[in-house]
């Protein structure tokens, strides 16, 4: 798709658990859900049939890592969908990011979200620790 072309709107939520592997290293999964406008826009222009818009829905499961760095942290996850009917730019995903903790219960996430050598999005983003 062309850089300058028509912009879509992009949200994600994910559920991630992740632990501390020494005082400034981290390891965790996360549980990905990713509602893509321009999925719409790519599978009517595919041989893909879809009925609902429940389908243009992704889904994923991703393993990160995270070296923290006092109150901001660089965050890397290695993931696969576990749905997605375009597949066009494979069934892996990346993202590369910065996290700023606020306190111990609330950050700010950004990140760019990819497909190998492929950028999809930038994500801004703010999480809530609940447990």
């Amino acid at each position: 798709m062309n850089v300058g072309g028509e912009k879509y709107w992009v949200q994600s939520f994910s559920v991630e658990y992740s632990r501390p592997i020494k005082a400034l290293w981290r390891y965790g999964v996360s549980l990905d859900f990713m509602d893509d406008a321009s999925n719409e826009f790519i599978l009517s222009h595919e041989p893909i049939p879809w009925e609902s818009q429940w389908q243009l829905y992704k889904t994923g499961v991703a393993v990160s890592t995270e070296l923290i760095m006092d109150r901001l942290s660089a965050v890397l996850y290695f993931g696969g969908y576990t749905y997605n009917l375009d597949s066009s730019n494979g069934n892996l995903y990346q993202r590369l990011g910065l996290r700023y903790r606020f306190s111990n219960r609330i950050w700010a996430h950004l990140a760019l979200k990819t497909h190998w050598n492929f950028a999809d999005y930038i994500e801004f983003g703010v999480a809530v620790k609940v447990l």
